[in-house]
């Protein structure tokens, strides 16, 4: 039996809290904690969990936690939770800032404990498929990719940005179908709401490889969009991680009359996959626990957490700055 806690019941601490305690009879949801004594038991009582106000008082309850708290609260719990000799899914990002991330990973690697970070889009079928595709050489060669993740504004975030909270995860997505780490990047955007942090970016990521990508992340739509192209030499992909959906297509340019640019005829080819769709979160908690069994690293860990808060940070400089920046 493995025993896992959820620290924090906000929207993703209740999501981590139902997934793990679905999961069967070799892993439990057995602790529950929460500063909001209110929401926490409620959601200990729902689950069959034990409730806990103060995180430090559960260690004896768990052999794992996932840290779905605010940002700011990541470094402080993650670290008293790895000292205590727990596996840790902490929810992305991975902390405030890159030198208290750093301070995460060493710690854990001193402990010998699973660190893994909760960049979701990894484990989306989608993501996962492409990166197979890729490796197999059936899209030919990656060349530059786009992200677009837009929604309305999120009143629950209020200690980071848009980078920081939703960016982060495309740069993570770009990152592992690239291949390769982030050498540059260039970034503009803005408050446009006024608030404290930034609400849009846009952003172009320069990998070592030099294989480029482009993300365009914004708290001001009144929708919620979160797809990914990649453009290679053989086809163009088109995936959108909500429906779980992916257009591979092709063209050939026809004949046509050199004097006349409106008629252009072209014959498209477009192939629609549909993907068996899964919870990219229980396929994220389930790597977890295997990563904890089979003393393995997760698919996000904590490097890769720390490597793309090195990048946000970047992004945010390059966005100051008005100049490219190197990560």
């Amino acid at each position: 039996m493995l025993r896992i806690g959820v620290i924090g019941t906000g929207v993703m601490g209740q999501n981590h809290a139902r997934v793990i305690a679905s999961l069967g009879s070799n892993v439990q949801l057995s602790a529950v904690c929460d500063v909001d004594e209110n929401t926490g038991k409620q959601v200990a009582k729902r689950f069959g969990a034990e409730y806990f106000k103060d995180c430090r008082e559960l260690r004896n309850a768990v052999d794992a936690v996932v840290i779905a708290t605010p940002t700011k609260t990541h470094h402080e719990i993650a670290i008293a939770m790895i000292d205590a000799g727990k596996h840790v899914l902490v929810e992305k990002p991975l902390a405030i800032d890159v030198e208290k991330g750093l301070e995460i990973v060493e710690h854990a690697k001193a402990q010998g404990v699973v660190l893994a970070v909760g960049h979701i889009e990894r484990h989306n079928p989608v993501v996962k498929f492409a990166k197979i595709a890729l490796s197999k050489g059936q899209f030919g060669e990656l060349n530059s990719m786009l992200s677009k993740r837009i929604s309305p504004f999120p009143s629950r975030v209020n200690d980071v940005g848009v980078v920081k909270d939703i960016g982060v995860h495309e740069i993570d997505a770009q990152r592992y179908l690239a291949d390769a780490e982030v050498e540059y990047v260039s970034a503009s955007g803005g408050r446009a709401n006024g608030g404290k942090h930034e609400d849009h970016a846009s952003i172009l990521l320069k990998f070592k490889n030099g294989k480029t990508g482009m993300i365009n992340v914004n708290w001001l739509a009144p929708i919620r969009i979160r797809e990914i192209e990649l453009l290679c030499n053989k086809v163009f992909v088109h995936m959108d991680y909500i429906k779980q959906e992916v257009f591979i297509s092709t063209s050939q340019i026809m004949d046509f009359n050199a004097s006349d640019a409106y008629q252009y005829p072209t014959e498209y080819n477009v192939r629609h996959i549909y993907l068996k769709k899964d919870e990219p979160l229980r396929l994220e908690i389930q790597d977890f626990v295997e990563a904890i069994r089979e003393r393995r690293r997760p698919l996000v860990d904590g490097n890769d957490g720390l490597e793309n808060l090195r990048v946000c940070e970047a992004v945010l400089k390059a966005m100051e700055k008005g100049d490219v920046v190197e990560v």
